[in-house]
């Protein structure tokens, strides 16, 4: 199920705005408007959004990205697709700086 380009809203602070839906199937596809947006991107997490920061573009925030079962796959308008894991990975861990450590119980 692919999230429309029409759900996207202009916010105040200059981000683009897109809101995944809760409990979506693990064959969501959320789409991007421009391949610019997502193959360029700097991509971070905030809490469960995941954020994509462009040079001289608005941040693209996908609200409420990480709160999925299975972070859904990105998909530019050419049909470009990164997937859920991949973005996982480029966002980087929920928790920086936090190490494990291991005991000697």
């Amino acid at each position: 199920m692919a999230i429309s380009i029409e759900q996207f809203k202009a916010v105040l602070s200059g981000e683009l705005l897109l809101k995944v839906q809760p409990g979506a199937d693990a064959d969501q596809v959320v789409a991007i408007p421009a391949d610019t947006l997502l193959f360029q991107a700097q991509f971070e997490r905030d809490g469960a959004d995941l954020l994509l920061i462009n040079d001289f573009q608005p941040t693209l925030r996908i609200v409420d990205y990480f709160d999925q079962p299975q972070a859904p796959d990105l998909m530019g308008p050419s049909g470009g697709v990164l997937k859920g894991s991949v973005v996982e990975t480029l966002a980087g861990p929920e928790l920086p700086g936090q190490l494990a450590q291991a005991s000697d119980a």
